[in-house]
């Protein structure tokens, strides 16, 4: 039996993050209360309605209402029906919207044209809403929807030891909200929690983004005075929500090239006269979205991929040719005691000491390339200058479905993975495919 109950609970507990209310007061025209009246709020995009009642202080409360824009109609007998439209609700808010009855037909109608108050009287939370327009409009490097947090007042990006905002072995952009340590913000989606439980970041893949800008529809930094539903987070949060089906079939196809055509020339190929490297990124996708019954049913997919070739300009140390055969540098005409200890032998005719190379051991000597500038050790290592490329993939896929049982009862459910790969060179055989490493990043929520 408990765990009915918990199964029923559940998805009322974590969708509060990804929803809003919309709340407020219906009074007669001489400003008192009136209980009992039907209040309906409708999605305007989706047709689907929720039903409220008054109650004993004309009060009504339309909780988990999923982000849009709605219309509020206020019905009771004996009265003209009173309705304000465009009303947006935004992640999170707790919209107030008093309505107000005159005497007479039901029939009648009395539209309010002025707007529902923005400032928020309900809650103490301090948070900044990233809207549709915002998330959709703003440009963004590798299109990171984390980076559009720090529009957001007291959320700074960590950039100590970080290359190109990405923190070294870390998928994902890090941020810091009023000071506190990056691992103490929370990321989550439909309510969702989706932080990396073990480096508490974001769920950004192979490629270092936190893709979905085409997906998400909004989402809400906050950052003090939150509630105990975000748990373990005490820094801030993150909390997005993702698109859905509508009654209109609707959808985008998006592609963005970036390459290194307006670039600088790298440090490192400046100083060792090398070309330019070369530098390629593609994203591209789509997203469709519409009803299946009218009102009722809808579905919403989206997909986007990642393809980068960074080129990168590597300075990397390597053994001399010489020395992966076992040929070191003789000192004062002799092999050092510590050569002759390995079973090293002085060759006269050439000044140099032979030492036996374990056949175990040569397989991983020949994965490194062999060096390009002279060697300033006596011949033992000497520098190895390349250009190389690091190859990155990533796919990125959303699948939600929509559907609502009655006035007061809906359901949806949402899939979401990203599937990536980087390949890595390790130190000298960044030329050679047999020194790559290939991580990989796997997301699912």
């Amino acid at each position: 039996m408990t765990i009915v109950l918990l199964i029923g609970t559940m998805p009322a507990l974590m969708a509060q993050g990804s929803t809003g209310t919309i709340t407020g007061t219906v009074t007669d025209s001489t400003g008192g209360i009136l209980p009992g009246v039907e209040v309906s709020i409708t999605n305007v995009d989706t047709g689907q309605t929720r039903l409220a009642i008054t109650g004993d202080e004309g009060r009504y409360n339309a909780p988990q209402l999923a982000v849009g824009n709605y219309e509020v109609r206020a019905e009771l007998v004996g009265f003209q029906t009173s309705i304000q439209p465009n009303v947006p609700l935004q992640i999170g808010q707790d919209a107030l919207v008093n309505l107000i009855l005159s005497v007479g037909s039901i029939s009648e109608e009395v539209i309010v044209t002025s707007e529902a108050p923005l400032v928020n009287t309900t809650s103490s939370t301090i948070s900044a809403v990233i809207s549709e327009v915002q998330v959709h409009e703003l440009p963004l490097n590798s299109r990171n929807l984390t980076q559009l947090s720090l529009l957001t007042p007291g959320v700074v990006q960590l950039r100590t030891g970080t290359t190109g905002g990405v923190t070294q072995g870390a998928p994902a952009v890090r941020v810091s909200i009023g000071g506190a340590r990056f691992y103490q913000t929370g990321f989550f989606l439909d309510g969702t929690d989706v932080t990396d439980s073990s480096r508490g970041m974001g769920p950004g893949g192979a490629a270092g983004s936190l893709f979905g800008v085409e997906t998400v529809k909004e989402f809400r930094v906050i950052t003090n005075n939150y509630s105990a539903e975000y748990s373990r987070f005490s820094g801030g949060v993150m909390s997005m929500v993702t698109k859905t089906g509508t009654n209109a079939l609707h959808g985008s196809l998006f592609m963005f090239h970036r390459n290194d055509n307006f670039d600088a020339t790298d440090f490192f190929a400046n100083k060792f006269q090398l070309e330019k490297p070369e530098f390629r990124r593609h994203q591209f996708g789509v997203t469709i979205g519409g009803p299946v019954v009218k009102d009722r049913t809808f579905w919403f997919f989206s997909y986007e991929g990642f393809r980068e070739g960074l080129g990168i300009s590597d300075l990397d140390v390597v053994p001399t040719e010489d020395a992966k055969r076992g040929i070191m540098p003789a000192t004062g005409g002799a092999c050092s005691s510590f050569l002759l200890g390995l079973g090293g032998v002085y060759n006269g005719g050439t000044d140099k000491c032979v030492i036996p190379v374990n056949p175990l051991a040569q397989p991983f000597l020949n994965l490194y390339g062999p060096p390009n500038r002279p060697s300033t050790d006596g011949g033992l290592t000497a520098d190895q200058v390349v250009n190389s490329t690091q190859p990155t993939e990533e796919d990125y896929f959303n699948a939600r479905f929509d559907h609502s049982f009655s006035d007061m009862d809906s359901f949806f459910a949402r899939y979401t993975t990203s599937v990536g790969s980087k390949d890595q060179a390790l130190d000298g055989g960044s030329h050679q495919p047999s020194a790559l490493t290939t991580t990989r990043n796997d997301n699912h929520y």
